[in-house]
């Protein structure tokens, strides 16, 4: 794979890296992983992706500062290339799922992928247009998103998916003439004033019939159902406070899983990873986010190279090899932290045509000569 600079293919401007695979003239500008599908795709509602690099639609319509997609461009949807048309600015308004209040969204460098089925924001994009202390916060049904300018909404679990309902920014919220805003303002207050008479009979009414029976006892009853409402409103607001730690504790555990995955070259995958931090060459401090990495599964990370070298059978390293038949590769890194065993450096070596490769620990550098001669009985397995 190659990497063009993006003025030149017309892509958009933004730190997303554009790979060009010259055998089949594709140009792969932007990842998007997508998790479970959601039973019924909708083009009214807006899919939150913290993982994709690029914001994705269906369709054109609405689009504001539209250009073309040059030749070839696609988007990775869960290792699958998507062809892109054209790219625009989307500017929508989202509704909060809690208060019902519609807010303004704008969205830039949205690709038009037309065999999308989804309406995707990406957090990563997205985020570099707006506020910098601007977090994106997920709990068990709801996601809470800054749309920029101090203003957020909160969305909710769809289907496997977080996501907003929105509408186009042209929709008013008022009557179309003043004279059909003027007559629905007054038939409002004329069912305002019945319903408030309404409510003073019912008032006076009661308080005939209780006038001789209540007493201070039966007092007391009423005003106790307050004091539950309450306490359940605080108990509430706790267990929202703890739903969001645990998705910040997951969302740092995952993070956590991608650095060392791409410390060590894009080689150590879920399962290795989480047996190294069982052994304890891999040391985490925080033990609720060791807990959670215990739990972290293949399928809830995505990486973007990954997916990019499975699609061109190709390594995720962009610089060219110069490998002879029959030669050893090996390449050291660190210094990491002092593990319980006191290695501090690791040492990949790959097995001539990739027939296999083994990560070994040292505490020096000086040490990574030795390796191959501790190490000779897993070598002649791998040159078999």
């Amino acid at each position: 794979m190659n990497t063009m600079d993006s003025r030149t293919l017309g892509l958009p401007q933004q730190d997303t890296v554009a790979d060009v695979n010259l055998n089949n003239k594709t140009v792969v500008i932007g990842t998007v992983n997508v998790g479970r599908a959601v039973r019924r795709p909708s083009a009214d509602r807006v899919h939150v992706d913290p993982a994709a690099n690029i914001s994705v639609t269906m369709s054109a319509e609405g689009l504001v500062n539209r250009r073309r997609a040059p030749k070839g461009a696609v988007v990775m949807m869960n290792s699958h290339p998507a062809p892109v048309t054209e790219f625009g600015t989307m500017r929508v308004q989202v509704q909060d799922a809690k208060t019902g209040r519609w807010k303004r969204l704008e969205v830039k460098n949205v690709a038009v992928c037309p065999s999308s089925e989804f309406i995707l924001l990406a957090w990563s994009a997205h985020a570099k247009d707006i506020e910098s202390h601007a977090r994106l916060v997920f709990t068990r049904t709801h996601v809470h998103l800054p749309l920029g300018g101090g203003e957020s909404v909160w969305g909710r679990l769809d289907g496997g998916l977080y996501s907003v309902r929105m509408r186009a920014s042209h929709t008013h919220t008022h009557p179309a003439s003043m004279h059909a805003g003027e007559r629905q303002h007054g038939e409002r207050h004329k069912a305002m004033v019945a319903k408030a008479e309404s409510k003073q009979k019912l008032k006076e009414e009661e308080s005939m019939v209780q006038s001789t029976e209540v007493q201070e006892g039966e007092v007391k009853v009423e005003q106790e159902p307050k004091k539950e409402t309450v306490r359940l409103s605080r108990q509430q607001e706790r267990e929202l406070e703890l739903e969001q730690e645990a998705a910040m504790v997951r969302m740092k555990a995952k993070e956590k899983m991608l650095e060392v995955h791409q410390r060590v070259g894009h080689v150590a995958k879920v399962g290795a990873i989480q047996a190294m931090a069982r052994r304890g060459t891999l040391v985490v401090t925080n033990k609720r986010v060791q807990k959670e990495m215990m739990k972290l599964k293949a399928r809830e990370l995505g990486c973007g190279p990954c997916d990019v070298a499975t699609i061109n059978k190709q390594h995720p390293s962009n610089s060219k090899s110069a490998l002879r038949k029959g030669q050893w590769t090996m390449d050291g890194t660190g210094k990491y932290w002092t593990s319980i065993h006191g290695n501090r450096y690791a040492l990949v070596v790959v097995a001539p045509e990739g027939r296999g490769l083994f990560v070994e620990f040292t505490k020096r550098k000086k040490q990574f000569p030795g390796v191959f001669r501790r190490k000779r009985r897993v070598c002649r397995k791998l040159e078999c």
